[in-house]
């Protein structure tokens, strides 16, 4: 919704008007509707997460098998290498 005032005067009373009505909104849905309320143990249960993955299967061959590789090696071998 556009409001054309014609004066600064028209633009501050349609600002605090404006807030009143959302000061109004705001305070009727928290007490009415109740949109501030506890987060109770069936809402938790509902909550949806998604496990940790590797994003395709090179990278969890990798993280599996080479990544931790230098375990496989003696401390002769790694100082060698690093």
């Amino acid at each position: 919704m556009i409001v054309v005032a014609n004066n600064m005067k028209e633009a501050c009373q349609y600002l605090e008007e404006k807030k009143a009505r959302n000061r109004a909104n705001r305070i009727h849905a928290v007490n009415i509707d109740g949109l501030c309320k506890s987060f109770t143990s069936e809402d938790y249960k509902q909550v949806k997460t998604k496990m940790k993955g590797a994003a395709n299967r090179k990278a969890k061959t990798f993280s599996v098998t080479k990544y931790w590789g230098h375990y496989n090696l003696t401390n002769k071998e790694i100082k060698e290498r690093y």
